[in-house]
């Protein structure tokens, strides 16, 4: 057997503790168990990657601002509703420097994280069109997004991009999106090991150049939808970024 950093019976005992009969279905909460009960066994550090949260120094340019706005007097009052304008302003510059979007920094809704952020989004965008009222989901991606569905009573769709990547994915969109009652599409990253890669760049390309895609933004150089299965349907990746055309729907972002 090939040497691991880890020793193997580590890890195979824990899963078997813990009753995972199949590792490539294991959630988030269980993968990083996993990890600390290793890392508790071997002695051997891991860096996390599972919740988001890798264990690495915060930077630097980070740890000083807190500082400095703390010592600004930041504490002793309730942030503004719509969010410091210097958080939305800098949210709206980097929408642009990321993916290319020119979105107002008055549509940039600073929040405390991607948990609240993703709740905000689905409550209000499931909301803007009584027609559409499900939601989209391509996985693998964040089961704790579709409990949050669950907790709006919002109903949703799912499939899996294993078998309909690259031009695959623009055919099986369409399968669902010609019944024209989705609201949005959600895409969230996985990061479970023992996944493969979900979204390749042929994926990615035909998501960003699909008829759909056009709900970002009045100003997108992207083709208007020639189905109206296809119009004013926002995407989302991660539930992080909302934006439609018929409507000025908020950005989220983390403080």
């Amino acid at each position: 057997m090939k040497p691991t950093p880890i020793s193997r019976e580590i890890i195979d005992r824990a899963i078997d503790e813990y009753g995972i009969i199949d590792y490539a279905n294991a959630t988030i909460r269980e993968v990083k168990a996993i990890a600390e009960r290793a890392e508790r066994e071997s002695g051997q550090e891991f860096i996390k990657m599972e919740m988001g949260i890798p264990g690495l120094p915060a930077a630097k340019i980070g740890v000083e601002a807190q500082i400095k706005a703390l010592q600004n007097g930041c504490a002793r009052l309730y942030p503004a509703l719509p969010g410091e304008k210097m958080i939305k302003d800098a949210t709206s510059r980097f929408i642009k420097a990321f993916i290319d979007i020119d979105i107002p920094a008055e549509c940039c809704i600073p929040t405390v994280g991607s948990m609240q952020g993703t709740f905000a989004s689905l409550l209000t965008i499931t909301q803007s069109n009584k027609k559409k009222n499900k939601a989209l989901f391509i996985d693998p991606g964040f089961p704790v997004q579709k409990l949050q569905l669950e907790i709006q009573d919002v109903p949703y769709e799912t499939f899996d991009i294993y078998e309909f990547r690259g031009k695959k994915l623009r055919a099986k969109l369409e399968e669902y999106m010609s019944k024209g009652d989705v609201c949005c599409l959600i895409y969230s990253n996985p990061n479970n090991p023992a996944w493969l890669p979900s979204m390749t760049s042929s994926c990615l390309r035909t998501w960003l150049t699909s008829p759909w895609t056009s709900a970002w933004t009045s100003a997108s150089p992207l083709s208007r939808p020639s189905s109206p299965a296809w119009q004013n349907i926002p995407t989302t990746t991660s539930c992080t970024s909302v934006a439609a055309r018929h409507s000025p729907m908020p950005a989220s972002a983390s403080q």
